[in-house]
């Protein structure tokens, strides 16, 4: 696969399709610098770490196509979880897994401006259309989207994030209603520079590239193209990958028994009559 090489800090990464829209934008190093904080990095790696050791009473199953790897000096089982809001099996959505209850309120407000941080990315570079389309939606459905408990705060886009420490996946798809934002965190590092070192490699296969990852890098990409992320570039770093995303089950309430408002209604006879025309 190619991997693209960025000249200049002032310039990002992005690949094209056959529509003029950008399915893949690595933000210039600028950037992602300016959105996220000058100093305290260790406080989001250390929030991650509190949500791991509280989600590994219940692990996350990802099943066979999302398998998750770690090599032999990853530390431990390969481990991984998401913080958020989740479609039920018994139908509806969730505000969170339980376990995450007793995360303490300090790692619920870095968790909460990590995703509000992802967001502003998202605002920046994102196409139109993507926004356009958050917008249209957030008009007629009102779906969740990440909250702490024991506040009636919200962040504006995303459902949840999933994380996880030293890992590599398997290439796959994912059902998600808009962009996703991926990042890496850096143990040791509480501040994030231009010259740091390439820790991981976000990879699309179909496209033939692999996207080079700094700490606090923002990666903007559709989750319906198939993607995997490398192993580490260095065994001595202790990395933290982290996805931000909104699931389209989530944005459709998964719950069939909720009967349709009038402006729902009228969009649904809209569709039927394109789809008939």
């Amino acid at each position: 696969m190619e991997v693209p090489h960025v000249s200049s800090s002032r310039f990002g990464i992005t690949v094209r399709d056959n529509t003029g829209t950008h399915p893949v934008i690595l933000l210039p190093c600028n950037e992602s610098l300016r959105i996220l904080p000058k100093s305290g990095m260790m406080q989001i790696y250390q929030a991650l770490v509190a949500c791991e050791n509280l989600s590994r009473r219940t692990p996350l199953v990802r099943g066979e196509s999302r398998r998750i790897y770690g090599d032999a000096n990853s530390g431990g089982t390969p481990f991984a979880n998401c913080v958020g809001v989740l479609a039920s099996r018994r139908g509806g959505v969730l505000e969170r897994k339980m376990c995450f209850n007793d995360l303490p309120d300090n790692d619920w407000n870095v968790l909460m401006k990590m995703t509000r941080r992802a967001e502003c990315a998202l605002e920046s570079f994102a196409d139109t259309s993507v926004l356009h389309q958050l917008t249209a939606a957030k008009q007629v459905v009102p779906f969740k989207t990440m909250s702490a408990p024991h506040s009636n705060e919200c962040v504006k886009y995303f459902g949840a994030l999933a994380f996880g420490r030293n890992v590599f996946l398997r290439c796959h798809t994912d059902e998600d209603f808009t962009m996703s934002v991926a990042q890496i965190y850096l143990k040791g590092s509480n501040q994030y520079h231009i010259h740091d070192k390439v820790v991981a490699f976000f990879c699309f296969p179909t496209r033939g590239v692999a996207i080079p990852m700094r700490p606090g890098d923002f990666l903007l990409f559709d989750t319906s193209l198939p993607h995997c992320v490398s192993s580490r570039c260095h065994n001595c770093d202790d990395i933290m990958i982290i996805s931000f995303y909104l699931k389209s089950m989530v944005v459709g309430m998964n719950d069939n028994n909720i009967p349709l408002t009038q402006d729902q209604a009228s969009l649904v006879n809209l569709h039927d009559e394109i789809a008939l025309n």
